[in-house]
């Protein structure tokens, strides 16, 4: 449980404390037999222990002047029954807490089960193996490095740690050129991780978790794992001639056994994303991103893959089979479509519980906002030349969705986006 420059990784709680009363990491001490930090506490801090009883729960207890007695300030251990049991996943396997129905455990990307039978039945332990094998010999690789998001960062029994490099991208060239290292760290993450030193683990990775924090991985895959071009004799433009052709060939078979056997255009439909990136992005479904709520579903706003996004969540009380229809029906028809006028879908994310709808994000609001006015006044704030350009383009949507067969039976000031353009 290194520290990283805010708080120690894997206990974000200690931030919040170490916020309030700051605390100054001084030194470190690093024997085989003996771990330890000092640090130092603001004038007026109040007094603070952390304690760890006989069932192994590490508590941190802070001094009520008021009371005369000492507080829990937060806990953590050996008796959570989720992601805080120790290799939970087993190798290479990845703890979210917010996973249940999956027994909370899943592998990291470019990873499979060891035993699949094992895992249905939510024994774990086996954890999970590679599903292309790295490539790399005598210094020379082709391998490649995926950021695995907001972690707690795996056992470091098996890390070593590189003071001497100074960014990101030093400990990426320290890790590239080692075949043996199998994913590396920032040390500090203050400013980005560009301060000081890396974590490098060289063995099976274990015990890592999602959280709600700063800390990111970076895992050494196969270049296959990114779905990369390969290497080919053939010119460039003969390559683009021939994908052009496929990718005809696909769209015009996707619309043949569309209309002759139904509905089976499912590569067509909008791209799964995983429901805890989509939590990342939207700080865990936080208030604070709320943009819009309905009959059905509340609307989050977020940010993924370096853009802004509305994540439309179907409410708990409408998961029923005539909402999960209703859903699946909106992400076939939406995918469908594309035009200027008509707001498109991203991603769809369809895990538990969660039935989530990812569209590009409107800056503008809905054009009831401009119409009935909101607070910040925007009921004034439309000339007619706007108004107009507003008017044509409902007209063009609703055009383009009756040629194609589709009509808009909610038609209304709430549900028209307005963008920039």
């Amino acid at each position: 449980m290194p520290y990283n420059g805010l708080y120690f990784n894997g206990v974000p709680e200690a931030s919040t404390y170490m916020n309030m009363y700051p605390l100054h990491v001084t030194g470190l001490t690093a024997r085989p037999t003996e771990i330890t930090y000092e640090y130092t506490a603001e004038p007026g801090a109040p007094l603070t222990r952390v304690v760890v009883n006989h069932t192994g729960v590490a508590e941190r207890l802070v001094w009520n002047t008021d009371t005369g007695a000492w507080i829990s300030f937060f806990s953590r251990g050996a008796r959570d029954v989720t992601c805080d049991a120790y290799g939970k996943c087993g190798a290479f396997g990845l703890c979210d807490p917010e996973a249940a129905l999956s027994g909370f455990c899943g592998c990291l990307p470019g990873f499979s089960p060891v035993s699949t039978p094992a895992w249905q039945m939510k024994q774990h332990a086996g954890g999970c193996q590679r599903d292309a094998v790295l490539e790399c010999r005598g210094g020379k690789t082709t391998d490649r490095f995926k950021v695995v998001p907001g972690v707690k960062l795996p056992d470091t029994q098996n890390a070593t740690v590189d003071i001497d490099a100074a960014t990101l991208e030093e400990c990426k060239a320290r890790c590239y050129a080692n075949c043996s290292c199998l994913a590396y760290a920032a040390a500090d993450i203050r400013g980005g991780g560009n301060r000081s030193g890396c974590l490098l683990w060289t063995d099976a990775i274990g015990d890592l978790r999602l959280i709600d924090s700063k800390q990111d991985l970076y895992l050494r895959l196969s270049k296959s794992e990114f779905g990369g071009p390969s290497i080919s004799v053939f010119p460039t433009w003969i390559i683009i001639v021939v994908s052009v052709a496929l990718i005809i060939i696909l769209v015009l078979l996707a619309f043949w056994f569309s209309t002759s056997i139904g509905q089976v255009i499912l590569w067509l439909e909008g791209h799964a994303v995983c429901l805890c990136i989509i939590r990342k992005a939207t700080g865990n479904f936080s208030g604070e991103n709320v943009i819009g709520r309905g009959g059905f579903s509340d609307v989050y706003m977020g940010r993924l893959f370096g853009r802004e996004f509305a994540a439309k969540k179907l409410r708990r009380d409408r998961l029923t089979d005539k909402g999960k229809e209703d859903f699946k029906r909106e992400v076939k028809m939406m995918s469908t479509l594309t035009h200027v006028n008509l707001a498109r879908l991203l991603y769809q994310c369809r895990e538990g519980n969660e039935w989530i709808l990812v569209y590009e994000y409107m800056e503008n609001k809905s054009l009831d906002c401009y119409i009935f006015g909101e607070q910040n006044g925007l009921v004034s704030s439309l000339n007619w030349a706007q108004r107009r350009e507003i008017i044509h383009g409902i007209a063009k949507g609703v055009e383009y969705l009756h040629g194609k067969g589709f009509i808009h039976r909610d038609l209304k000031p709430g549900n028209i986006l307005l963008s920039d353009t």
